[in-house]
């Protein structure tokens, strides 16, 4: 540990090789933070800081470190856990040659609970009992108990047994339905098809001989037949592309007023580009004149000056306005504070006269009655102050009222006095306030009007005296060439906006103008003439439109004789394969060729069904085979998962386990305090065997609460060896000083009979009873500066060496 609680220096506690060691020291030395630092940093927590862990920092240092070295199930950890105010650090390594590394506060968490069988709950009810908490095992829930016994006695694997019946039970259900589903694909009678298929192939086998011995005769009718539909096709395809060729052809009227149009819209576009040219000339001037008459008038930055100081001139004016208001305002509150001190300091002065007449009539009283008080002090035996003779029998004084009263009069005058002096403090501390708020609002005043004459001189500088009618004057220059600006950027505006009108129609025309070009040219292109530019002038384009239209009309003329002997053609050879078709009996459109190739795909269809047929059936009887076993596999593995459940089985083991525990406990908690066990219900109620009567354990006293933890303790400990548990360890932490020395003795007793080779147990206690029992202690104390010192680590003779 270092910085952890009061340890603030390192220091290490080794525990192998122990047995049964105490930890003692003085109240607030530490102890209990060593038992703190071990569950800390196992759980991350303490019993009494669960959440709020930066606590457990030294109050003298920045950060906490805890390192903890242990074994369980014969292998080796080290936990480190440190504590900061940003944030911490915990580390889970293997230190006995393995490799592995856990980090993470939730991760090191959940690896420490899969060690240890212990979550942080059970470790504490368990494992260690600690300061002011002995009965949290005993006052547990039944759930909370089961659990804690299911830990330590390694019932988890039980868990891991259902975890392992839920897979398998998960995997065969899913291969089970993988197999139904396979099989609700396969048709119940695939054997019976068979036959009829057979018969099918063979028909199937015939048809295509048949094709196949006739097809070479109707081949050269099919192929001129083909021909002459491509040739029919293209030719039509020809007249199609001539007449849409033609169509699209533009008016030879519209193309003529082409020209015209294009040549006006380019004259409008010039005129407008002159206008714009001058508008630009007649705006720049105007933007030339505007600069030069800010430049002269002194530029922005000018007026800026200006108009920033008369707003500080009028700022200023008001802030010496007001300071002069409030000085006005607070000479009354001086008048009342100089009459106040005045008042206070006269009824100080009277009343020390007063005062002093009162102490000079008391003295004179005195004189008066100097036998009375001589009396009042006289003593038998004693010498008379006056005679000098032994007193015999002294006389008894006399009352002196009027000394009284004097008295009386001057402690009234002194408590008065004490008054009027405490009023005329506080009145001359509020006069000293006041004056301090005027001598620091003249010197505000003082500074404000500084600043003024300041800004009055700049501005006078600046702008003259009269800086406001300046100021004016000069935007009002500023306005009219702004005004004039505007107009010319006005007219500029026109300008552009007809250049950009004209420019669009002159587009515009020059556009259709192309449009038209492109057309005739594509056109020529389908017709196969010579193209024409795509600049030519709209004057050609209604000649080149007249020859593409001649053009297209003969070639429309030689398509129609084409498809007319084309046509002839192709009749001869649809009546030499009409003629095969009715001798083979073959379908109107069902081609030759076709025919030969879906028959042979029939032939080949029907083999493949005799075969997916035989291995449908051969299949259908293996899943049937396998989904029964599967089925078997799932019943079983679902049985296991539902008995192993912590209700069931677990529950089973742990009801004998808590039997055996009760019996342990009652004996124990018997032999310490010869009048209580627990019941035999497994539920750790107390029964008091000399009333037989029934109690709770939380009505047992603190000593008994302790007891009866302790006999838990033991008996949990006799039980985990009986059942092959785990727990080797066992720390209490005080709860012995509410023991008589008797139970005491017994108490310890009982802890002893825990000792076995390879087993801890620390005792955490001040009493010294524990100290005196034991050989083998860790003595602990605390330095000048609150923290832990340990002052002895081991037993008697380790001691001793250490200190020669």
């Amino acid at each position: 540990m270092e910085g952890f609680k009061s340890f603030r220096r390192p220091v290490e506690f080794d525990f192998e090789g122990r047995t049964m060691f105490g930890i003692v020291g003085p109240t607030g030395a530490g102890k209990s933070s060593i038992l703190d630092a071990l569950i800390f940093a196992l759980y991350g927590k303490t019993p009494r800081l669960e959440r709020d862990t930066k606590k457990l920092i030294n109050s003298l240092e920045s950060e906490a470190k805890v390192e903890l070295k242990f074994e369980t199930d014969g292998r080796a950890w080290a936990v480190t856990r440190v504590i900061r105010p940003g944030k911490s650090q915990v580390v889970l390594n293997r230190i006995d040659g393995g490799s592995e590394q856990v980090t993470g506060e939730r991760a090191v968490n959940d690896r420490v609970v899969e060690l240890t069988g212990l979550d942080f709950q059970a470790f504490c009810s368990a494992i260690t009992l600690p300061q002011g908490d002995f009965s949290r095992f005993l006052s547990a829930t039944s759930s909370e108990r089961s659990r804690i016994l299911k830990g330590i006695f390694r019932l988890e694997r039980v868990d891991r047994l259902r975890d392992l019946a839920k897979q398998k039970h998960a995997g065969a259900a899913a291969e089970k339905k993988l197999l139904q589903g396979e099989l609700s694909g396969l048709p119940e009678n695939l054997g019976a098809e068979i036959p009829k298929l057979e018969e099918l192939l063979k028909d199937a086998e015939g048809k295509v001989e048949r094709i196949r011995e006739e097809l070479v005769k109707v081949a050269a009718a099919e192929a001129a037949l083909e021909r002459s539909a491509g040739r029919v096709a293209e030719l039509e395809e020809r007249r199609k592309r001539t007449v849409a060729a033609i169509g699209e052809l533009p008016d030879l009227g519209v193309l003529e007023g082409v020209a015209e149009e294009e040549s006006k819209a380019s004259e409008a576009a010039r005129a407008a580009e002159k206008s714009l040219a001058e508008a630009e000339e007649g705006l720049a001037e105007s933007k030339k004149e505007r600069t030069e008459l800010e430049v002269s008038l002194g530029g922005a930055e000018w007026m800026h000056q200006v108009q920033q100081l008369m707003h500080s001139a009028g700022r200023i004016e008001k802030e010496v306005a007001a300071t002069l208001a409030e000085l006005e305002s607070l000479a009354p509150e001086r008048s009342l504070m100089e009459k106040l001190t005045a008042d206070a300091t006269l009824r100080v002065d009277t009343l020390k006269k007063d005062l002093e007449t009162s102490r000079q009539e008391i003295h004179s009283l005195h004189r008066l009655h100097a036998a009375n008080i001589i009396r009042a002090d006289l003593e038998p035996g004693a010498p008379c102050p006056v005679c000098a003779q032994p007193v015999a029998h002294p006389p008894s004084p006399v009352a002196a009222p009027a000394v009284e009263k004097a008295e009386e009069n001057k402690a009234a005058l002194e408590r008065a006095l004490d008054t009027a002096r405490e009023d005329l403090s506080e009145a001359r501390q509020k006069m000293g306030r006041v004056e301090e708020r005027l001598r620091l609002l003249a010197e505000r005043k003082s500074k404000e009007q500084d600043a003024l004459r300041e800004v009055s001189v700049n501005l006078l500088e600046l702008a003259g005296k009269d800086a406001g009618r300046e100021l004016e004057a000069r935007r009002k220059k500023l306005a009219a060439a702004d005004a004039s600006l505007a107009a010319a950027s006005k007219r500029h505006e026109s300008a552009l906006a007809t250049e950009r009108t004209a420019s669009k129609r002159s587009a515009e025309s020059r556009t259709k103008r192309h449009a038209f070009t492109v057309r005739i040219h594509r056109v020529c292109g389908v017709l196969g003439l010579d193209t024409i530019p795509e600049d030519e002038e709209a004057s050609g384009l209604a000649a080149a439109a007249k020859r593409a239209m001649d053009e297209g009309q003969g070639i429309l003329e030689k398509v129609e004789n084409d498809l007319v002997a084309v046509k002839q053609s192709a009749a001869a050879a649809v009546a030499e394969t009409k003629q095969f078709r009715e001798k083979y009996s073959l379908g109107p459109r069902e081609p030759v060729a076709e025919g030969l190739a879906t028959a042979r795909g029939t032939v080949a269809d029907i083999k493949r069904k005799i075969e997916e047929s035989t291995k449908g059936a051969e299949r259908r009887l293996e899943l049937e085979v396998l989904l029964d076993s599967a089925q078997k596999v799932v019943e079983v593995h679902e049985r296991l998962a539902s008995d192993l459940t912590d209700s069931k089985f677990t529950a089973y083991l742990l009801d004998a386990q808590r039997k055996l525990l009760s019996d342990i406990a009652s004996e124990k908690l018997l032999e310490l305090t010869q009048r209580y066990r627990f019941d035999d219900e497994g539920e750790f109620g107390v029964i008091d065997v000399r009333t037989d009567s029934h109690r709770s354990s939380d009505t047992l006293s603190g000593g008994e609460t302790f007891l009866a933890s302790l006999a838990l303790a033991v008996a949990l400990a006799e039980t985990a060896a009986q059942g092959g548990g785990t727990v080797e360890c066992f720390f209490f932490d005080e709860g012995f000083g509410t023991l008589d020395a008797e139970i005491l003795d017994l108490a310890l007793e009982a802890i002893e009979s825990l000792v076995r080779p390879g087993r801890l147990i620390g005792l955490i206690s001040h009493v010294p009873g524990i100290k005196s029992r034991l050989d083998d202690l860790i003595v602990l104390d605390r330095d000048s500066e609150g923290s832990t010192v340990v002052e002895q680590y081991e037993g008697p003779l380790g001691y001793a060496a250490s200190a020669i």
